[in-house]
């Protein structure tokens, strides 16, 4: 017969949650957020907050409470989240600083472009030493850095990172994807 794993396992869960980040980025925004805070809530519940699986979850939802508007919120998620990666994976890992460069957005959202630039540099170093600048990871913060640079009316930079990141992203992700056209 057919097994089935059930809704709390962790397959199941992890499941759920890259079929909101999907449905985010389709523009179903209240289908995501439903069901990126009921896997946050059942993650929480099966494995505790520091669980690697909590994180993610975490993560998706304070990205999907941006994108509906639920900015404070979505900081107050990503920071404490930020705060908790270290002690799973340690200070250098991906998963941290990619989650440091969720947090500078959403700092720079919240009117704090010096505070996100400095977040995404760190982020982007630690990035590059791991993964390389080719990396999906290092292309979406240097993207979110020349941002940061542009809001700061820094345009030259601003412009340089652009004009480096978007034939990666090109060659990377490919010429349709969101990264690549909002890198454009």
């Amino acid at each position: 017969g057919i097994n089935e794993l059930g809704k709390e396992h962790s397959r199941t869960l992890h499941t759920a949650k890259d079929l909101s980040i999907a449905q985010r980025r389709a523009g179903r925004h209240a289908e995501a957020q439903e069901l990126a805070e009921d896997v946050y809530t059942r993650c929480r519940r099966q494995f505790g907050d520091d669980h690697p699986d909590t994180l993610a979850a975490a993560m998706n939802l304070a990205n999907t409470l941006r994108t509906v508007g639920a900015v404070d919120v979505a900081f107050e998620l990503a920071e404490d989240t930020l705060a908790r990666y270290p002690r799973v994976y340690g200070e250098d890992h991906p998963y941290h600083h990619g989650c440091a460069g969720n947090l500078a957005l959403l700092r720079r959202v919240r009117g704090d472009a010096a505070g996100a630039r400095k977040l995404n540099e760190s982020s982007l170093a630690g990035l590059d030493a791991k993964l390389t600048r080719d990396h999906h990871y290092s292309l979406t913060v240097a993207t979110n850095l020349a941002s940061d640079l542009a809001a700061l009316g820094e345009t030259s930079a601003a412009r340089a990172i652009g004009a480096d990141t978007l034939p990666r992203l090109r060659r990377t992700l490919g010429e349709d994807h969101p990264m690549t056209l909002g890198c454009a």
